[in-house]
């Protein structure tokens, strides 16, 4: 049974961050403004022990607007107009506030006006550069319309024609816009991705590009998204003469495909020879409890993948501000980024993709060999790879790269895939899922992420700001990734083991039937007579043993979601297929074989040579197989009653109804007329209640034949318990502490809770009276005792162990736990167990 997930595909931004992108720093002409600590800076003294300064503290707690939370002196109350740099940071703020498709709600002299962008980074830019003094306020359909804040007090207002806006896709990784200033000049503003914008600068022009990018890796190392701003002051004649060409471009009839590569082209020739003016930097916040989740994830045996259009020193430190990297973790990082530069002699002829695959071979074999080393000094540190998307294009091209990737990736905890484009994410995905052989989960909240949900066995959406295209393209949809840990970990966990033991109860009730026929036929020497009356055989399955399975296939738990929570390396024993293995379904099959031979044998050694009535007349076939069907239902249905340790009223209803169905329908048949049930008619009513024979029948052979089944799990439950059946334990224990607790705080107290005679008067006032007291505050105070009490200490489990004898020499999923992390959420609750001296019978069955 495969179908427990393995890998773990998630997008970056929207689904590991909240989306809610605040304008933090910038660089402006190779000038670095703004201070403060982000998420991922305060994660790294918390790692190692420290704390920040009570003032550091303070401004992380704080946030001047939504989406802008730059500070520094020398860009505040308009001070950068005094800047001997002023023009270029005039430049800068402008791309802010003109490359962008947002549009604006609200009238630009009230206090309410709203910036509405494709996505969130657009909003906060346009929103910096009006806090900064330029004020974008109006758009329509051929102008652009800027305020400009002097240091008097005054303004000056400009209109931008905007002649052209070559969008943002993600193979271009960049958008530009071209507008006429005020002035007459006509100006190509550009932002995107670093990498894509420094190919494009102009060679003569001396800027700070060195000094730039320095500060751009400073701000991924922070966590921070980046983008390069850059412009261009175009001539008229040769604008006018591109412009003609676009504008057939994009009103040719022709395919969508080669149109696409037509203004491809002449994008490309437009946006070349730029001139850098600087950078910004982003912080998108993690969303609530994606550490902790992940974390979980990783203790249940999950691998995740994170795939990001990120610069990698950005996905690095997101990695470990969200848990997903590790200080401990060997790191092997492939990247093309740093051989960019090429010269003839290290190309040798080759070509181009040629000496690059190399690289990227190189690495990989690296890795490949530091993991392998690893494994042979029995090194326990876990293994990560970092690749870039330059690398893993080069992957998918060839096939042998493919697979030592693939290998490599495999037999790391986390994988982290930067600068990669939708199509890649879908690639990766398709990779893990086909190549691999895994069960992947894809999670991701944009359009960008559809591909990958797609391709994977699971897909979930996140329905965010960035809109539905992936909840409505997944399987789920949830609000944040945390609630992945409840999806996975507890839903999952329940849902095999209820499908596990809803097939193996199947075929056990249907062999117990079978079987059953089966014997009594070799008792009759196979003559062809069958003991069941006709509606038995049909009704069985439909009516007298459907409903308690069903119920439990639906409804049944384990141990509670609490539980799965706090020990989530119970999901292993999905990925290691422990419910349904081949000797489980042995042992169920077996069960109902003997069961069947049981039954059979006490019914008729009961019946034999028995005259049971008056007139001396023997029992015939129907009565016989009237008791034995009733020794079976009643069987089948206290085998489910033995089995399940969750109970609510429809367990009750459903596993007791049957019973109670099937005399209504012993009854109800023998009132028929004779014509229409000849064999049932009255038998139950004048044939069997009247006599002794069959209630004493029908009894032994229900306990005997549940008998052998009984004791097996009592000896394994016991001795050979399994780590559900241990937590199952601890539950129990924790709920009689509970109890124990709060009997203890009402004697203390003096108050009888409950008193005959009084209607439960004395009750209600006595928990008024604790509660205006403030001696406790109902059941929270005395579980929170209850917890603080438990103290996580491999001595107890030891113990626990020697107490059961059976994992003394095999690892489990729950010592996992402590040796990978010291979780304070623990199983020394087994103290209590030790303790305990009750009887099998009662510890598994009477307890209920």
């Amino acid at each position: 049974m495969k179908n427990w997930v393995s890998t773990i595909l998630s997008d970056k931004t929207g689904t590991l961050t909240r989306n809610e992108m605040e304008f933090f720093k910038c660089s402006i002409a190779g000038v670095s403004y703004g201070t403060g600590v982000t998420e991922v800076q305060k994660a790294v003294p918390e790692r190692a022990g420290k704390k920040l300064s009570s003032k550091e503290e303070e401004i992380f707690c704080s946030t001047l607007q939504k989406g802008f939370n730059l500070r520094d002196h020398r860009l505040e109350n308009l001070r950068w107009q005094e800047d001997q740099r002023r023009y270029m940071i005039q430049r800068f703020l402008e791309i802010l506030a003109l490359c962008h498709t947002v549009v604006v709600e609200g009238e630009p002299n009230g206090g309410d006006i709203k910036y509405v962008g494709e996505s969130p980074d657009e909003a906060a830019f346009v929103l910096a550069a009006k806090q900064l003094g330029v004020f974008f306020y109006r758009r329509s359909v051929t102008s652009l319309f800027i305020r400009f804040y002097q240091l008097n007090g005054g303004h000056d207002d400009g209109i931008y024609e905007l002649l052209n806006t070559i969008d943002f896709s993600s193979t271009r990784k960049r958008m530009s816009v071209i507008v006429r200033d005020p002035s007459g000049q006509i100006l190509l503003l550009c932002k995107g991705a670093d990498n894509v914008i420094f190919e494009r600068l102009c060679p003569e022009v001396e800027d700070w590009r060195d000094t730039t990018l320095k500060h751009m890796k400073e701000y991924g190392e922070a966590g921070l998204r980046t983008l390069a701003l850059a412009y261009s002051i175009l001539d008229e004649e040769s604008y006018l003469e591109w412009q003609n060409r676009w504008i057939n471009a994009k009103q040719s009839i022709m395919n969508s495909d080669k149109q696409n590569q037509i203004l491809e082209v002449l994008a490309e020739e437009i946006e070349k020879n730029l001139i850098l003016v600087g950078a910004t930097a982003i912080e998108d916040k993690l969303q609530a409890g994606v550490p902790q989740t992940i974390h979980n994830l990783a203790n249940a045996g999950i691998k995740i993948w994170v795939l990001t259009g990120d610069k990698m020193e950005t996905a690095i430190n997101i990695g470990y501000a969200c848990n997903i990297l590790q200080h401990n973790m060997s790191k092997h990082i492939i990247r093309l980024e740093d051989n960019s530069t090429l010269n003839a002699e290290t190309l040798g002829g080759k070509s181009l993709n040629e000496v690059f695959a190399s690289f990227v071979s190189e690495q990989i074999k690296a890795g490949q060999g530091a993991l392998d080393a690893a494994i042979v000094h029995k090194e326990e540190n876990s293994h990560a790879i970092i690749i870039d998307g330059m690398s893993l294009g080069l992957v998918f091209l060839d096939n042998d790269l493919k697979q030592m990737f693939l290998t490599l990736a495999l037999q790391c905890d986390s994988v982290i895939c930067c600068r990669v484009s939708p199509k890649q994410k879908a690639l990766v995905t398709e990779l893990v899922r086909h190549d691999g052989h895994k069960i992947c989960l894809a999670i991701g909240d944009g359009a960008n992420d559809v591909g990958m949900i797609q391709k994977a066995n699971i897909g979930v959406g996140i329905s965010g700001v960035e809109g539905q295209q992936a909840s409505m393209a997944a399987d789920f949809s949830i609000a944040q990734f945390r609630f992945l840990e409840q999806l996975l970990l507890v839903h999952g966990g329940w849902c095999y083991n209820r499908i596990s033991f809803m097939v193996k109860y199947f075929f056990y009730k249907n062999f117990v039937f079978g079987f059953s026929i089966f014997f009594c036929n070799a008792l009759t020497m196979f003559s062809g007579q069958s003991a069941f009356q006709d509606w038995f055989l049909s009704l069985y399955n439909v009516l007298f043993t459907a409903l308690p399975v069903g119920v439990v296939a639906v409804l049944d738990q384990d141990v509670k979601s609490i539980n799965r929570l706090r020990f989530p390396a119970l999901y292993m024993q999905g990925q290691r297929n422990q419910c349904f293995t081949a000797w489980k379904v042995t042992l169920w099959l077996v069960n109902g074989i003997i069961q069947a031979l049981l039954c059979v044998s006490v019914v008729f050694l009961g019946y034999s040579k028995y005259t049971d009535r008056e007139n001396g007349q023997m029992v015939d076939i129907y009565t016989v197989g009237t008791t034995m069907f009733t020794s079976i239902v009643l069987i089948v249905n206290l085998q489910m009653a033995i089995t399940i340790q969750y109970w609510t009223w429809i367990h009750h209803v459903a596993i007791w109804g049957e019973c109670f169905i099937w005399f209504m329908f012993l009854l109800l048949s023998g009132e028929l007329p004779h014509g229409k049930m000849i064999e049932l008619h009255k038998l139950f009513i004048s044939v069997l209640a009247p006599t002794c024979s069959f209630y004493i029948i029908v009894i032994m052979g229900t306990v005997i034949a549940l008998l052998p089944s009984f004791a097996a799990m009592s000896v394994f439950r016991n001795f050979f318990p399994e780590d559900y059946q241990i937590i199952q334990e601890i539950e129990r224990n924790d709920q009689r502490h509970v109890s124990a607790c709060t009997k203890k705080t009402s004697s203390e107290l003096g108050l009888e809770l409950t008193q005959p005679g009084i209607n439960g008067s004395a009750a209600s006032l006595g928990f008024k009276y604790a509660h205006s007291s403030g001696i406790f505050d109902s059941r929270h105070a005395i579980e929170s005792e209850v917890e603080s009490s438990r103290e996580f200490d491999s001595k107890d489990l030891t113990d626990t162990r020697q107490l059961y004898g059976s994992h003394k020499s095999r690892s489990t999923p729950i010592e996992n736990i402590h040796r990978r992390h010291d979780d304070s959420l623990s199983i020394a609750s087994f103290r209590m167990i030790k303790t305990r001296s009750s009887s099998l019978c009662r510890r598994i069955f009477f307890s209920r």
